[in-house]
């Protein structure tokens, strides 16, 4: 509880000693003996203008601490320091210093989140270590970027999102020091996708080459930009199989068990019933096995079936249930690896790139054989 309490002291103490610093504070801080030099041998060729890049930086750094984040307010703050310490006046428009941020480099502000993380952790005292050791988290987090074409392109919003209705996001990992506090080094994420119009394609295009005419599609597609790009697939890949669309062939299913549990039960009525069902993930998946069981409908024999997003146990279900294999351990790998190469490279400004990766069929026994294998059994058995 002591050392509690004196690390919520400490807390306070920092924010209200940032609360009372202005862009000058921050201007002394990177001119001192301890950032001068990284911050020299970082600052790009310039002409004197206005705001000269230090400046620049200092402000900055004042307006993402401030409760007023806009450049208007980090102008005005510098204007009336300027007065306040009897310098020349300058003009309260935010152009210029818009202006001058945008030309600050990259490279620079990440030099100098690396070169102040290992000075704050050199210098930190020994007892702040976690038993004496070192230890150092890996934390991710995510920004909004202005929504234009480039930056979606880059930095895609989330899917969740409908398109035209959210902003670009990048997402960034840093290192930290579990001592300090201090970041140590910082990297962006490339987007990892994965590609859901094609886990319907392949899906479908199974169930078609065993022979079946009409699948019903299960699932959330109104709303969920993954199941939209599912749906979209599905209906693609029927065309493609030159079999005919219609829209009982599609069920609609709200995030409730009931509601996945009902979707399935309208499917099942005899006078509509398909050859054989996809489901749209892993919930829609255990309610549709409990419907078809509890309507005495025999997996495959009377309705094959076929599911995305391997259950863990999938290969355990009587019978074992067929599914579109996502990457699961191989996406995460994907994506830690360039993260990794920025941080050990330094490449704060690498190419953004969208890795997308690939999707396999499962074929296990729960789309069962081609219907007129099923027809000939029986008439053998008769």
């Amino acid at each position: 509880m002591q050392r509690s309490g004196r690390v919520t002291l400490q807390q306070q103490q920092i924010r209200r000693q940032l609360g009372q610093s202005d862009a000058f504070t921050f201007f002394n801080l990177l001119t001192g003996p301890a950032l001068f030099d990284p911050l020299e041998a970082q600052l790009p060729a310039h002409r004197e203008r206005r705001f000269p890049p230090t400046e620049t930086l200092a402000m900055f750094l004042r307006q993402a601490l401030s409760e007023d984040r806009s450049c208007q307010h980090a102008v005005n703050d510098t204007a009336m320091a300027r007065v306040a310490g009897h310098l020349p006046r300058c003009s309260t428009h935010p152009g210029a210093y818009c202006r001058a941020r945008q030309r600050q480099p990259t490279l620079l502000i990440a030099s100098l989140i690396r070169h102040s993380g290992r000075h704050l952790t050199y210098r930190m005292p020994p007892a702040w270590r976690w038993r004496g050791r070192a230890v150092r988290l890996v934390d991710g987090t995510t920004v909004s970027m202005p929504d234009t074409a480039v930056n979606q392109a880059q930095y895609p919003q989330p899917r969740s999102q409908q398109p035209g209705l959210g902003f670009p996001q990048c997402r960034l990992a840093a290192l930290i020091c579990l001592g300090s506090g201090a970041i140590l080094d910082a990297a962006r994420f490339d987007p990892v996708l994965v590609d859901k119009a094609s886990e319907s394609r392949q899906a479908i295009t199974h169930l078609c080459n065993l022979g079946h005419q009409t699948t019903a599609f299960i699932g959330r597609h109104e709303e969920s930009p993954p199941g939209r790009a599912r749906y979209e697939g599905f209906r693609a890949a029927i065309l493609a199989n030159h079999r005919k669309f219609e829209g009982s062939m599609i069920q609609v299913s709200d995030f409730r068990d009931e509601g996945r549990y009902r979707s399935t039960t309208a499917s099942l009525r005899p006078k509509q019933r398909p050859t054989a069902i996809c489901l749209a993930n892993n919930l829609m998946t255990v309610s549709a096995l409990h419907a078809i069981k509890d309507h005495a409908i025999s997996i495959p024999e009377e309705m094959p079936v076929i599911g995305f997003d391997d259950l863990s146990l999938a290969e355990l279900l009587n019978p074992p249930l067929a599914v579109i294999r996502r990457p699961g351990i191989e996406q995460e790998e994907v994506s830690a690896k360039p993260l990794f190469e920025q941080i050990r490279n330094e490449a704060v400004e690498a190419e953004s790139r969208r890795i997308e990766l690939q999707v396999e069929i499962v074929v296990r026994d729960s789309t069962g054989v081609p219907p007129q294998h099923v027809d000939q059994r029986a008439r053998h058995a008769i």
